[in-house]
């Protein structure tokens, strides 16, 4: 009886046997469940640390974005119009770049230049003297 009493025992986990099988708890499972009770406070709480560094990056993107500077092509930087940590308004030229892009002088008549405007096509023909 005493071996049968101690193997109860050992099986019981140190739960005591009042006789009421419904409400016996084994310690090991009531450490499991608060085990799972604590990881799940533990998800919750890195889903809440990662949406806020979800929002941390977005600031932080938006942030460098707006410390970008962006040329209007590429090119070679002949000069630099402006200085380290000096604040400049926007649409001011920073750099002065050397590019590819073709230039030409164009000679209209007062009459001619009274019909033109800022960003209209015009159509012509350029003579190569090679």
């Amino acid at each position: 009886m005493n071996q049968q009493q101690q193997a109860l025992s050992k099986l019981l986990g140190g739960a005591v046997d009042t006789g009421d099988s419904d409400s016996l708890q084994l310690p090991q499972i009531e450490e499991q469940r608060q085990t799972i009770a604590n990881k799940r406070h533990d998800r919750e709480s890195l889903v809440q640390q990662r949406n806020q560094l979800q929002v941390r990056l977005q600031q932080l993107e938006v942030q460098k974005d707006r410390l970008t500077l962006r040329a209007p092509e590429d090119g070679k930087v002949l000069k630099l119009l402006a200085k380290q940590g000096e604040i400049v308004q926007a649409d001011t030229p920073v750099i002065l770049l050397e590019s590819k892009r073709q230039y030409y002088d164009i000679y209209v008549s007062e009459k001619q230049a009274v019909h033109l405007h800022e960003g209209q096509a015009l159509a012509g023909v350029a003579v190569s003297y090679l």
